[in-house]
C-alpha cells in the first residue's frame, strides 16, 4: 500500500496585504524533498509570497503550515532551524572570508552573547562549502569572488543552517547565462544528494521547467496554476499567466518559448 508524503509547506485560504498589494485566497502545497518554483509576471506577488512562507511577513488570515504545524506557533529559534531564507539582497558585511560568511549560517545554534564554534558547526560549514563547490575559496575574501562564486557562497551560508527547507528569492538574478545554469545545476545536485526541500522564485520559465519538480504560477496576487512544470507549460499557460501569445517546443528536454510575432 503506497502512501503520499505530507507536504513540506501548505497554505490554506491565505490572505496578505501590504502597501496596496494583496495576496488573495492562496491555496498551495509544496511537495516534500522536491524543488518547487514560484513563477509569474512582475508584480504578481512571488517575493511577497516567499516572505510569508518564511515567516518574515504575517498573513491577515488563513494558515501557513510547515511540516503540518502552524507557522505562527514556531519559536524564532526553532523556525530558524527548520527553514532558511536567502533574499535577493546581495549585501554582505565588509572584510569577511567565505568561511566566515558561511559560519553566519550557524547563528541559530549559537548563544546570542558569544560565538563559539563547536565540532558540529565546523562539520556543517565544511559540508556546505563542499556541496556548493566553494571549499577552494574558503579563505578568500568574499568581495574578491566573481558574481557566480559569491552566490554559491551565499547559498552555502543558508545550507550551513542545516534546515529541512531552503527558500531562495531569484537565486540567478544578475548572473550571466553560464553562471545561471551552474547555480541551477548545483541546486538540483544538492536536492538529489541531501533531500532538502527547495522553494525558489524564478523569472526564467525554461529554467523552471528544466530544473524544478513542481511549479506554482501567480498572477495579480492569486495562484492561477500549480503542478509538474512540463505538464503546465504550454500555449494556454503562457496566455493565461503572462498574456503572451507564444508556442512551446522542446530541444533535448529543454523548453524553448517561441513568441507569435504576427
Amino acid at each position: 500500500m503506497s502512501t503520499t508524503a505530507a507536504p513540506a509547506i501548505e497554505c490554506r485560504c491565505l490572505h496578505f496585504g501590504h502597501n496596496g498589494f494583496r495576496l488573495k485566497d492562496i491555496l498551495l502545497s509544496v511537495p516534500l524533498g522536491k524543488i518547487t518554483t514560484i513563477v509569474g509576471p512582475n508584480g504578481s506577488g512571488k517575493s511577497t509570497l516567499l516572505r510569508v512562507l518564511s515567516g518574515l511577513a504575517s498573513p491577515y488570515s488563513g494558515e501557513v503550515l510547515v511540516h503540518g504545524e502552524d507557522l505562527r506557533r514556531f519559536p524564532r529559534r526553532k523556525l530558524a532551524r527548520t527553514l532558511s531564507m536567502l533574499p535577493q539582497s546581495k549585501l554582505v558585511p565588509d572584510n569577511l572570508t567565505v568561511r566566515e560568511l558561511v559560519a553566519y549560517g550557524r547563528s541559530p545554534y549559537q548563544s546570542p552573547w558569544s560565538y563559539r564554534p563547536y565540532t558540529a558547526d565546523i562539520d556543517h560549514i565544511n559540508r556546505a562549502l563542499q556541496l556548493t563547490g566553494t571549499t577552494a575559496h574558503a579563505d578568500r575574501m568574499f568581495h574578491t569572488l566573481s558574481g557566480g562564486e559569491q552566490q554559491k557562497a551565499r547559498i552555502a551560508m543558508t545550507l550551513a543552517q542545516n534546515t529541512d527547507i531552503l527558500l531562495l528569492d531569484e537565486p540567478t538574478t544578475f548572473l550571466d547565462i553560464a553562471h545561471q545554469f551552474e547555480v541551477m545545476s548545483m541546486l538540483k545536485a544538492i536536492n538529489h544528494e541531501t533531500g532538502i526541500t527547495i522553494v525558489m522564485v524564478l523569472h526564467d520559465l525554461p529554467q523552471a521547467v528544466a530544473f524544478c519538480d513542481h511549479m506554482i504560477a501567480l498572477k495579480r496576487g492569486a495562484v492561477v496554476a500549480a503542478g509538474p512544470p512540463r505538464a503546465l507549460l504550454d500555449t494556454e499557460f503562457l496566455h493565461q499567466v503572462y498574456d503572451l501569445n507564444a508556442s512551446v517546443t522542446y530541444v533535448e528536454n529543454y523548453p524553448v518559448i517561441i513568441p507569435n510575432l504576427n
